[in-house]
C-alpha cells in the first residue's frame, strides 16, 4: 500500500496520532543539528541500507556506529524522536514515513546547486 502523496506530500492519514507534515519538520530539525555537529554528515549516509528502525541502519547509526552512540555523541536536546532519528512513543508507523523523509532531504541536499 502506497501513501496518499499530492504534489510530493504526504496527505492526511488517519488514526496515526500525529500528523504527517510533522515528519518533515522533524527530520528538518535532526537535520539541521546534524549540520551544527557533524560536518559532512549528508555524504556519509549509505541511503541503500538506511534504516531508521535499525540502530546500525538508522541515520545516527551510520554515524556513530550505533543509535545509542549516535543519542549520547549529541546529547540530542528534547529527545531524538522530535529530530527525526527515532519514532515518539513507539508509533511504528512514524517509521513508515521517517525512512523516506530522511532519503528524500539527503537526496536534495547531495545534488548540485542549480545555476542560475
Amino acid at each position: 500500500m502506497g501513501l496518499p502523496v499530492s504534489n510530493g506530500v504526504i496527505k492526511s492519514l488517519p488514526n496515526l496520532g500525529f500528523r504527517p507534515d510533522e515528519i518533515d519538520e522533524r527530520v528538518q530539525r535532526g537535520a539541521a543539528l546534524l549540520d551544527k555537529r557533524v560536518p559532512g554528515w549528508v555524504m556519509r549516509i549509505n541511503l541503500e541500507t538506511l534504516d531508521i528502525g535499525e540502530s546500525q541502519f538508522c541515520v545516527l547509526g551510520q554515524l556513530f556506529k550505533s543509535y545509542s552512540n549516535g543519542f549520547q555523541a549529541l546529547g540530542i536536546p528534547g529527545g531524538a524522536g522530535i529530530h527525526g532519528f527515532n519514532s515518539i512513543g513507539g508509533k511504528s508507523a512514524e517509521y513508515a514515513l521517517l525512512n523516506p523523509a530522511w532519503k528524500c532531504l539527503i537526496k536534495r541536499r547531495r545534488q548540485p546547486p542549480i545555476a542560475a
